[in-house]
């Protein structure tokens, strides 16, 4: 049993050693004191992601967003 565990660790440990990784964060105006956006991240070779933030296009009025409201289209 313990060399079925030092297999399988070994076979995950190769998966995972060419992965790449990279995070992102975005804080909304609601949750800023003074109303700001904060958009950071990074990722594991920085110098060739970037971040391009576009203003958001006119929606009609009627338009409902599906968040937000008290019943969700999702569960959870």
């Amino acid at each position: 049993m313990h060399a079925y565990k030092l297999i399988c660790g070994l076979v995950c440990w190769l998966i995972a050693l060419p992965a790449w990784s990279s995070y992102a964060i975005y804080i909304g105006k609601n949750l800023t004191a003074d109303g700001s956006v904060m958009i950071g991240g990074s990722g594991d070779e920085v110098s060739s992601h970037w971040l391009e933030v576009v203003p958001l296009p006119p929606t009609p009025r009627k338009r409902r967003s599906p968040w937000g409201h008290r019943r969700g289209l999702y569960a959870g």
